[in-house]
């Protein structure tokens, strides 16, 4: 047994008649058992005093009158403040008339230590009778006054209508189930506002409360100990001195059982069995109802005040009961297993100390009062609770839990298979005023009403399910207790479950910090990560980031991470039931898998913890006899004992001699309960698979074999569910069915780096590091290290192959340590240069932290590339390292698997990826740029200051100043994703400023990349259009493409230009037809685009200023049949721009706008269109003008986006863009 005793304090508090009655201001009337329900402290006039109410329903101070032992209380202990956590609501007044509707009232309380150890509180209070005198006439006096200023009308009378809330509705708010306003938890119902008192007539009753602190939250225990007391003095003829045997054995004898183990004790005649979880099988202790605490909040409300919990948002509770500010504060908190709060918790937070809700910190705070404040519910991080007005106000913005609607689900569905007939109950009460806030909400017609025919039909099929449950299922044999237990871990272990399957293989991403390394200083180790962030959550499901990425920066995760480096530092691990469940969900899906691919309901856990619930709930192993009176004693001490019992009066709880419980008594008997309480418990042992202790060498071969199937089989599923996936519809016309549509890439792909993992983990000779195939990487270098032209340790330098001979000039503003990638096409059979080049690139980005998020990032990567089948195969054609490293049995030794899992994984370069660009969008990387100038330019280089602005689908650069005569260039920036457009420009300053442009390449060192950007214009204002700057559209690049054929084609005039130059036809007629059909396909594929169904990669600026964008075919609208080719110079203050890139802004705007087809109207109605087009042109010839005008309305439906580069050319120009929508 335990050496800690069951109860470390006993207490009493109450009236004391020697300092007589001192009034507390703010709680008079502040609701209790027995005050006004019409008089909230919190909103009375703030010139009221206690005065001004009746006696009988004012508050007044409490003493703490006895503690017992008074030992390890500490030199902090305050006796004012333990007596507001034992009476928070004072010590009130009665009559007869009154009692018979006082009944008893329980709460439970925490107290924090200095040292941050908690203590359990649980505190009764009920009416005594007052047998002082000189109270009873204090009383009286009060009353009188009382009456007499009432009869004068001096008293400052408040409302006493009860408020509903301080704050009006918003659409922050979420309406608690109402139902349990009425349910059996609600009390304070009586009202003492017109309660009079005359000594003469009527005898006066007192609030007292006694109370027991314990080391552990043994409420219910607690709370029978002390109801059992308090039956026990209505006895007429109760004896003290086993009132004091009772309170001597549970302050000094009774322990706290061992793990496991259970106790059973007698107090005052009842049998109290105390029990204590058997960890790891079952989760910490918790003995309050978490069915009373989803039928207070629902469950989708439950949810979401757990999510504000989780996110450490500053969360207040209020009502008028203390019992039921400890269920919310201490269920919700429970229910964070494995973390645990770290901020402030309050719980029961005394008036006096209101001032701390204002902290700029996260806190969880309870208020007994009815109402909240108006000030507090403006703070959008404050999560309130009211408990008693049924509202739940939540913070601005949380994000949805993983897998909500399932968990919501499965909780539901828990509580109906452990909750019996209550369970039932509840749920279908909720259901019911679900049902009821349909049906109002259907008042906006019938339209509504049949749109929500089907909710209200799976409404009305739950509550028939739950009241035929409710009707017919008895409790289990166990009793109400055994029920509650039973789904109290139930619900926990659902709970557990969730961040079991969330958090699979944490420990992956868990950096242990160098304490070797000496050049961190002492604040660098203070603030070093300890958790590889970007790497796990590169492995998430899309939408589950915005609550992961929020919860992995709060301080209980990062205490819970802090812990298990501890742990892994221990010699000695103490396993904890995470880890138990931990090791149990491996077992089915594997040690690399970063979390389950889909929602997994809990099953294996809960059955185990409920096993073994019942079990050490069937046993008892300690039992400790009932007190008895000493009758010897009271026979030889003779008048004594008859003064004795002349102060004991039944029904007042007497106060204790303090003294007769300072030392430890022995005076329980202890029983063993069974003979099996000594011997070893088995599961104290450590488990072990008997089969495997004398299994032969055929056997283990045989079981690896079997692991070695098993591993090819999942390598041919994964890979044939992506494929699916990423060819799309195609998937169930081809008869497999729709079950593969709605995975994410990003899931997918995260289940092919889990799976590469386990193969490079399987049979190794020595594990080392958390990451195998990093590992391996690592000994593949260094056995290479004569065959690599570059050398440099890891995470140091980056590599990249120049798109020429030539070395690209490394910018100055982007200078990092990079290397030219010297015969980037040396290949050999067991060696690639490319491929050291990428595990040298990805360990250039510093967000990843640990070698697992490493190896994901160099999987990803080569798979973007399509070469992780290629790239594998060199790394598993080393017979001599793979000898060395792994073992006969392995999966990468066995040739015919190794090589049929890498056929199954070619097939992956049949489609297109972009989860390395996707997963890490903040990390810095290399890109290479080569300008091609026209050899019409002559062979003087140009003498203007050249700049270039390039964006992409995560970003775009600034503005990037280049040397003057430097065209091969490279720069670091922000992963800027998929390029889309360009910026090319320069100031027109030196001798010969005229440039022609006929392409730009930019490739992606990291992901190889390349785009093409065509120009075929010149950059001067002498010249062309006289444009200085122009717009330039990219288009990747195939990854197979020949490198020097390229660059070959880009020296060569492009075929379009950028902006386009229009020339007239030799038929009219003809090009007019060509010209519909161009416009008509350009604005169909935009429509198309908008409402995504356009299977094409690109943008908007494909769409608007590409080869076949809107702008290209306006640009042959507007110069078809004119007299002249050039137009008149349009006057803007864009300098820089020649008439083209105008004409290209032009458009844009427009389209943004939604004016183009307004403008078409104008246009035809114009007299220039009469003098500068014929009369068979676009603007004259009625038909074509109508087809115009009509085709171009299809764009004002839609919202067309400016690209951010040329949005950037106006903003310099001072051009507004107008905000439409």
């Amino acid at each position: 047994m335990s050496s800690t005793v069951l109860v470390r304090n006993f207490l009493i508090c109450g009236l004391d008649v020697t300092t007589g009655l001192e009034a507390v201001e703010n709680g008079s009337g502040g609701g209790g058992d027995c005050g006004s329900s019409s008089c909230s402290g919190s909103s009375r006039s703030s010139t009221a005093s206690s005065s001004d109410f009746n006696p009988m329903e004012r508050a007044y101070q409490p003493t703490l009158l006895r503690i017992m032992p008074q030992r390890d209380l500490g030199s902090c202990f305050n006796p004012d403040a333990m007596s507001r956590l034992l009476m928070p609501e004072g010590l009130r007044f009665c009559t007869e008339r009154e009692i018979a509707n006082c009944p008893n009232k329980s709460h439970s309380f925490v107290v924090t230590k200095a040292n941050g150890d908690k203590l359990y509180g649980v505190s009764l209070s009920f009416y005594e009778e007052v047998t002082d005198s000189n109270i009873c006439h204090a009383v009286h006096t009060l009353q009188k006054m009382y009456s007499t200023e009432a009869e004068g009308g001096t008293l400052k009378r408040t409302d006493r209508v009860r408020p509903r809330s301080a704050r009006a509705p918003s659409e922050r708010s979420r309406s608690l189930p109402r139902h349990y306003q009425q349910s059996r938890l609600s009390t304070s119902t009586l009202d003492l506002s017109s309660a009079t008192y005359d000594y003469r007539k009527n005898t006066l009753y007192v609030t007292k409360a006694i109370a027991v602190l314990c080391s552990e939250p043994l409420v219910s225990i607690a709370h029978q100990i002390l109801s059992t007391m308090q039956k026990y003095i209505q006895k007429s003829d109760f004896d003290i001195q086993v009132l004091e045997g009772l309170v001597s054995n549970l302050v000094n004898d009774i322990p706290v059982p061992n793990n496991g183990r259970s106790v059973r004790f007698w107090c005052l005649g009842d049998a109290v069995t105390l029990s204590m979880p058997r960890i790891p099988l079952e989760l910490p202790l918790f003995d309050y109802n978490l069915l009373d605490f989803f039928d207070i909040l629902g469950i989708e409300n439950a949810i979401s005040l757990f999510i504000c919990i989780l996110l450490e948002h500053q969360v207040l509770v209020y009502s008028k009961e203390c019992d039921k500010l400890m269920l919310v504060c201490e269920s919700v908190t429970a229910l964070l297993y494995p973390f645990a709060w770290q901020h402030v918790y309050v719980p029961i937070l005394p008036p006096n100390l209101e001032n701390f809700l204002d902290a700029p910190v996260p806190y969880v705070m309870g208020l007994l009062r009815r109402t909240h404040d108006l000030e507090l519910s403006k703070k959008g991080c404050v999560c309130i609770v009211d408990i008693d007005n049924g509202e739940l106000e939540l913070p601005e913005e949380i994000p949805e839990f993983p897998y909500q609607p399932e968990f919501i689900d499965e909780i539901r569905n828990t509580i109906v298979q452990f909750g019996g007939k209550d369970g039932a109950i509840v749920l279908k009460e909720h259901a019911i005023e679900t049902r009821e806030n349909l049906e109002s909400s259907n008042g906006g017609g019938q339209s509504q009403m049949l749109d929500n025919s089907d909710t209200m039909e799976q409404l009305n099929q739950m509550i028939n399910k739950f009241e035929s449950i409710s009707a017919a299922k008895p409790f289990t044999g166990g009793g109400p207790k055994y029920d509650r237990l039973k789904l109290n871990n139930a619900l926990r272990e659902v709970f557990c479950n969730r961040f079991v399957h969330m958090f699979l293989s944490y420990e992956h991403f868990v950096i242990l910090a160098d304490e070797s390394d000496s050049s961190l200083t002492p604040q660098q180790q203070e603030t070093q990560q300890n958790f590889d962030k970007i790497s796990f959550l590169s492995d998430q499901k899309q939408s589950h980031l915005p609550f992961l990425s929020g919860f992995l920066e709060t301080q209980m995760f990062s205490t819970f991470i802090d812990e298990c480096i501890d742990k892994m530092s221990q010699e000695i691990i103490i396993e904890t039931p995470f880890d138990l469940r931990l090791v149990q969900l491996k077992d089915r899906f594997g040690d690399s898998l970063v979390r389950t691919p889909t929602y997994e309901p809990c099953d294996k856990s809960l059955d185990i913890s409920s096993e073994a619930l019942t079990k050490r709930l069937k046993k008892v192993e300690l039992t400790v006899t009932p007190q008895k009176s000493n009758q010897n004693a009271k026979h030889s001490a003779g008048s004594q004992q008859r003064q004795h019992q002349k102060t004991v009066t039944p029904g007042v709880f007497p106060l204790l001699d303090p003294s007769k419980f300072e030392g430890k008594t022995n005076s329980a008997i202890f029983v063993r309960g069974d003979r099996k309480s000594k011997s070893i418990d088995p599961g104290l042992l450590p488990s072990q698979k008997i089969s495997l202790l004398n299994a032969s060498p055929a056997a283990i071969a045989e079981a690896n074999w079997t692991f070695v199937h098993q591993l090819l089989k999942e390598c041919k599923c994964k890979t044939k569910r992506i494929l699916l996936e990423k060819l799309g519809q195609e998937a169930v016309e081809w008869g497999h069915g729709a079950q593969f549509s709605g995975s994410e890439e990003n899931m997918l792909v995260a289940s092919v780096c889990d799976l590469i993992e386990r193969i490079w983990s399987h049979g190794l000779q020595n594990r080392q590091g958390k990451s195998s195939l990093w590992h391996f990487l690592h000994k593949f270098g260094r056995a290479n290290e004569k065959l690599m032209r570059f050398k440099g340790t890891l995470g140091t330098q980056s590599f990249y192959s120049p798109l020429i001979k030539s070395k690209p000039f490394l910018l100055p503003d982007h200078a990092r340590p990079v290397q030219v990638l010297n015969n980037p096409n040396r290949r050999t059979p067991t060696f690639d240069s490319t491929l050291m080049a990428m595990v040298h690139n990805v360990s250039t980005i510093h967000e990843i932290k640990t070698d697992i998020g490493y190896a994901r990032a160099w999987i990803r990567l080569a798979l973007e590339r399509k070469c992780l089948s290629k790239f594998l195969h060199v790394l598993a054609s080393d017979p001599v390292l793979l000898k060395h490293l792994y073992k006969r049995y392995s999966f990468l030794r066995s040739e015919d698997e190794r090589e049929q899992s890498l056929y199954y994984l070619e097939t992956l370069t049949t489609v297109e990826f972009s989860c390395f660009t996707n997963a890490y969008p903040n990390s810095s990387l290399l890109y290479q740029v080569l300008i091609f100038p026209s050899s019409k330019s002559g062979h003087n280089p140009c003498t203007s200051n050249v700049w270039i602005h390039v964006v992409g689908s995560y970003g775009e650069t600034s503005i990037i100043r280049i040397p003057r005569g430097t065209i091969h260039f490279s720069f670091w920036t922000k992963n800027l994703g998929v390029i889309t457009s360009m910026r090319v420009g320069h100031d027109n300053a030196g001798s010969t400023p005229n440039w022609l442009i006929e392409h730009v390449l930019l490739r992606n060192e990291f992901t190889g990349q390349t785009y093409k950007f065509s120009c075929g214009r010149w950059l001067g204002q002498s010249v062309d259009d006289g444009s200085t700057e122009r717009y330039l559209v990219g288009y990747p690049v195939a990854k197979d493409a020949n490198l020097q054929n390229l660059v070959q084609i880009c020296a060569y005039p492009p075929e379009h230009a950028c902006p386009a130059l229009a020339g007239k036809a030799e038929e009219p007629e003809n090009e007019i037809v060509e010209l519909q059909t161009r416009l008509g396909d350009a604005i169909n594929r935009i429509i198309k685009f908008y409402h995504k169904s356009l299977n094409e990669k690109i943008s908007y600026a494909h769409l608007m200023c590409g080869e076949h964008g809107l702008v290209h075919a306006l640009i042959h609208i507007f110069t078809f049949g004119m007299y002249t080719k050039l137009v008149t110079r349009i006057e803007t203050t864009c300098s820089r721009l020649g008439k083209d890139d105008k004409f290209q802004l032009f458009v844009c705007l427009a389209a943004y706008d939604r004016l183009l087809g307004k403008i078409i109207t104008d246009l035809t109605k114009a007299i220039a269109a009469q003098q500068l087009y014929e009369e068979n042109s676009f603007l004259r010839n009625p038909n074509l003008a109508s087809f115009l005008t009509h085709i171009l309305e299809a764009l004002e439906d839609i919202s067309v986006p400016v690209d951010p580069a040329m949005k950037a050319t106006f903003e310099e120009h001072n051009l507004i863009l107008t905000n439409r929508k």
